[in-house]
Formats: structure tokens, C-alpha cells, sequence
């Protein structure tokens, strides 16, 4: 009896998903086109750097630390990724860039990243429009 208890045990533990482990990116970028939802006018996006915990990377943005703004980026993004190869993301926050107030602000997911993950990949070289 005590076999198949300690069967079962080793089943259950194996049988446990490992918790993925996350991580907040934060890039920078410009978009004249922000309202356009074409899906070939993505921008370039210059990734500052990422964090392991979600409130100081929206600190990190809003406080605009290590000057990310760099005094020409209109737009920020924190996005979630969960490690591993094509990392999945899961959650993500637009911010606009407020020139009277220095500080980058919440905003609304413009409607042209609707479709799109893995924003913090997006390659450094513009797509050809036909």
C-alpha cells in the first residue's frame, strides 16, 4: 500500500507546471503615424533595459530614470515577457510622453499594436511600403 501512495506522490509532483518567470521591458519610440493602423508603419523601438518586478519598471517610465526619454522619444512601453525562446507577452502599457510636466503618462493601446506581440523585438530597420 505504501508503494502506490509514494507512486502517486512522484506523479503529482511531476505533473506540476513550472511557474514561468517574467520580465518587464522598456522601450522608447517615435510614431507620427501612432493613429494609423496600418500594420506597416510599426516604428523602431530602442529597448532601454528591463526589470523583474512590474512597479519599478512603471516607476522607472513615469520618473523617466536615466533620462530614457533621451529629450526626442514621444511614446514608452512596458511589456511583460515570459522567458523562453519567442517569449509570450502577456501584459503591456503604452505612455506618452507629457512636455509640460516632464514625465511620461499612461495611455490608451494605440489600435495599430492590437495585433502585434513582442514589441521590444521589433527589428532596427524600417519596413519597405510598396
Amino acid at each position: 500500500m505504501k508503494e502506490k501512495v509514494t507512486i502517486v506522490k512522484e506523479t503529482a509532483k511531476k505533473s506540476k507546471k513550472k511557474k514561468r518567470i517574467s520580465i518587464f521591458t522598456i522601450s522608447v519610440f517615435n510614431d507620427k503615424d501612432i493613429d494609423n493602423p496600418s500594420y506597416l508603419s510599426l516604428p523602431e523601438m530602442d529597448t532601454s533595459g528591463f526589470y523583474t518586478d512590474k512597479n519599478t519598471a512603471y516607476k522607472a517610465v513615469t520618473e523617466n530614470w536615466c533620462d530614457i526619454q533621451e529629450r526626442c522619444y514621444d511614446y514608452a512601453l512596458i511589456e511583460e515577457v515570459q522567458e523562453g525562446l519567442y517569449g509570450t507577452t502577456n501584459n503591456r502599457q503604452f505612455f506618452e510622453w507629457n512636455e509640460d510636466t516632464k514625465e511620461f503618462v499612461p495611455i490608451e493601446e494605440p489600435k495599430k499594436f492590437k495585433h502585434w506581440q513582442g514589441l521590444s523585438n521589433t527589428p532596427k530597420h524600417k519596413i519597405k511600403e510598396d
